[in-house]
């Protein structure tokens, strides 16, 4: 089971003339630390908020795309936000994706209750899923990045948005 759950009551903050990323916006406008998503995994969920860990690895779900789309057979993603900080490796069977995870840091549920810190490097949850099941929550997440960055006025001024709008469209 995978699936990215956003929050879908989501509070924007007004645009910042001096952001120049998608990065830099995400963190403008998503400045409350109320807007969380959250990453289910198998028996796992992960959570994660839109300002300190999206704001950080929105680069890195541009490069787990890409790699996906690129049909490469074993690549890998790490995600070093300050609250999740993970290595994903990723082994491709025909149009089955198998995911490992290596978890060093994070706001981790199971059974509805955090796993201690100390006990993160001890998961092992490989994920087994269709290429298009996996890519698409992501895509999901995307447009909604996309949607709030347009609802806060950014448009198309920002330096990397092309990055967004290649894999969107």
């Amino acid at each position: 089971m995978f699936d990215i759950q956003i929050q879908q009551q989501r509070v924007l903050n007004n645009r910042n003339s001096e952001d120049r990323t998608i990065s830099e916006a995400i963190a403008t406008i998503y400045s409350s630390y109320e807007n969380e998503l959250k990453i289910v995994w198998n028996d796992l969920i992960f959570v994660l908020d839109f300002n300190s860990d999206l704001s950080i690895i929105f680069n890195d779900i541009l490069n787990l795309i890409n790699d996906i789309d690129s049909m490469q057979e074993k690549f890998n993603v790490s995600f070093l936000s300050s609250t999740f900080t993970a290595k994903w490796e990723f082994d491709r069977e025909s149009d089955i994706i198998i995911v490992s995870p290596s978890i060093y840091q994070g706001y981790v549920l199971r059974n509805g209750e955090f796993i201690d810190q100390d006990n993160l490097d001890s998961i092992h949850s490989e994920l087994r899923i269709q290429e298009s099941d996996f890519k698409a929550p992501w895509i999901e997440l995307l447009n909604v990045i996309k949607s709030d960055l347009v609802r806060a006025e950014y448009n198309d001024t920002l330096e990397d948005i092309d990055s967004i709008n290649r894999i969107l469209n």
